[in-house]
C-alpha cells in the first residue's frame, strides 16, 4: 500500500521548534483525514452546544421575567390586549404600535403624561375603554381581576384601588 505524505507548515513555510533547526512535520493521508474529522466532528459539538446554551439561556430569562397569572386574569389580559389591538389596527394604522402604547397609558394614567412615575388604575381603563367605544366589551371585574394579580393593592383597603405602572400596562398591551 502506497501512503502519501503530507507536509503541515506555518506561514513561513515550516513549523519552528525552538531547539531545533526548521523542519517539516510530516503525516500520512489516514492520519490528515481522521484528524480533519475529528476537528470537524469536535467543532460541531461545540457549536450546538453553545447555540444550545444561549438559547436555554435566553428562554429561562425570558421565563423568569415573565409573569404567571390566573387562567381568569390571564384571560382578561388577553381580551384587553385584543381590544386596543383591533383599535389600534383601524385607527392607528399608520402609527408605530409603541406610539399607540404610549397615547394609551397617557389616556389612562392619572397624571395624562407617559413617564416612569405614571400609574394607571382599573378607573382610567375602564375611561379608555368607553373612549374607544369597547366599553361594553370588557366588564369592571375582568379589569380589576387584571389590576390584582399584576399591580399594586392599597394594604389598608378603604376606597384606593390596585393600580400597575406604565411599563406593566405597556408590557400587558405587547404580550398578549
Amino acid at each position: 500500500r502506497v501512503e502519501q505524505h503530507h507536509e503541515c507548515t506555518n506561514a513561513f513555510g515550516r513549523y519552528h521548534n525552538s531547539q531545533q533547526p526548521f523542519r517539516p512535520i510530516t503525516i500520512t493521508t489516514n492520519q490528515f483525514t481522521t484528524t480533519n474529522h475529528l476537528i470537524t466532528m469536535i467543532s460541531t459539538i461545540v457549536s450546538s452546544s453553545l447555540r444550545l446554551a444561549a438559547s436555554s439561556s435566553i428562554t429561562s430569562a425570558a421565563l423568569v421575567s415573565q409573569r404567571q397569572l390566573s387562567m381568569a386574569a390571564s384571560q382578561s389580559a388577553s381580551k384587553l390586549s385584543s381590544i386596543l389591538e383591533e383599535y389600534r389596527a383601524q385607527n392607528y394604522a399608520m402609527e408605530l404600535p409603541r406610539r399607540f402604547r404610549q397615547d394609551i397609558v397617557k389616556a389612562a394614567s392619572s397624571s395624562r403624561q407617559y413617564n416612569a412615575q405614571a400609574t394607571v388604575s382599573a378607573d382610567g381603563i375602564e375611561n379608555v375603554l368607553q373612549n374607544i367605544g369597547a366599553g361594553n366589551r370588557m366588564s369592571r371585574s375582568e379589569i380589576d381581576e387584571i389590576l390584582n394579580e399584576v399591580g399594586v393593592c392599597p394594604v389598608n383597603g378603604g376606597n384606593a384601588q390596585c393600580v400597575i405602572s406604565a411599563s406593566q400596562m405597556i408590557e400587558l398591551m405587547s404580550k398578549h
